[in-house]
């Protein structure tokens, strides 16, 4: 089986963390994936996309019929890869976890966007007729794909999930900030109703005088320019995962925004999720994100809920990738 992940190694952050856990399972029951990533043909190709992409295309031309699992994004070497794929007879799994043309679509308007969309529909259904599974982790991203198809049948749902084990609750130290309130990554690039969202939020906690804190981890440049004067903010450099979870424990509460609500979920939530942390409420309730994760969200500042932590329950990613997982292993016996 082979692996296309471009960004796969610790060090690519977030965006590598799906496929790297699959990758274990996977090799938990089979032990034959080969990882194609970024760094795979050398430090030459780390610079060049055009020789990576070339190496690429040319070890799949050269392997007798695999199973090949690409994760996608990026983007640019997604028509390319699936072409060789499709004449090499490959049995194909591409896994959107994020969504490329319907972010493209909600650009401002213009030429180079137009043009943009226009190849991303046209990539994405060429993908879509060739591949065995086009892999999607959120229901709005089921939903509207299929309707760009026109079909679903092929569409596998894959939602991301946490890692988060019991094992977390070891490093739990004494909780010294009566209310904390934390944010992990972008919170403002989102949009400006987020920012009136947030003040208003302030206005409600300052009312209950309480001694409230608020830790963005990792903000972006918005968040940064916008809240750093509040005495209140405390605006912290981005951590490792492990730090992160360790530092995010003893929170009261979390607040998250959503570039898009209709069909995007992010990774941030199943954490919070995991660790029991309830997710302030300021969410468009006519939107497929509240809809989902409803019952883990409060508006009540006073007596905050407490929620059962998840560990490696319903959220946990072994058991959203379990489906998929099966999936190749099963093709992958069929090959042999």
């Amino acid at each position: 089986m082979i692996m296309i992940a471009y960004y796969f190694n610790l060090n690519d952050g977030v965006g590598a963390k799906r496929s790297r856990f699959l990758c274990d399972m996977l090799n938990s029951k089979s032990n034959s994936v080969s990882i194609i990533d970024k760094d795979a043909f050398g430090y030459s190709s780390r610079k060049n996309r055009l020789l990576w992409l070339f190496r690429c295309m040319l070890f799949l031309l050269r392997i007798k019929k695999q199973v090949v699992y690409i994760s996608c994004g990026p983007f640019w070497h997604l028509f390319f890869v699936s072409l060789i794929c499709f004449f090499k007879r490959h049995k194909l799994f591409v896994d959107f976890r994020d969504p490329w043309s319907l972010n493209v679509k909600k650009e401002p308007r213009g030429l180079k966007k137009l043009i943009r969309w226009t190849m991303a529909i046209c990539i994405e259904k060429f993908v879509y007729s060739v591949t065995e599974k086009f892999i999607v982790c959120t229901p709005g991203m089921f939903k509207l794909y299929g309707r760009v198809f026109g079909d679903d049948t092929k569409l596998l749902l894959a939602l991301n999930g946490h890692e988060i084990g019991k094992n977390v609750l070891s490093s739990l130290e004494k909780n010294i900030i009566p209310y904390k309130i934390v944010c992990l990554g972008r919170f403002l690039s989102y949009g400006e109703r987020y920012l009136t969202a947030y003040k208003q939020l302030c206005k409600q906690l300052k009312k209950l005088n309480v001694d409230y804190h608020m830790f963005f981890i990792g903000a972006d440049e918005a968040t940064c320019i916008n809240l750093s004067n509040d005495a209140r903010v405390h605006i912290l450099p981005r951590m490792t995962y492990g730090e992160v979870i360790n530092f995010v424990l003893d929170a009261q509460m979390a607040i998250l925004s959503m570039r898009d609500e209709d069909f995007e979920f992010g990774t941030k939530v199943f954490d919070y999720i995991a660790l029991g942390i309830p997710i302030y409420d300021w969410f468009d309730h006519k939107k497929s994100f509240y809809k989902f994760f409803k019952a883990y969200m409060t508006t009540d500042l006073v007596n905050i809920p407490k929620f059962k932590p998840d560990f490696e329950e319903k959220f946990y990613r072994g058991n959203c990738l379990h489906e998929l997982c099966n999936i190749l292993i099963n093709k992958e016996e069929e090959l042999r």
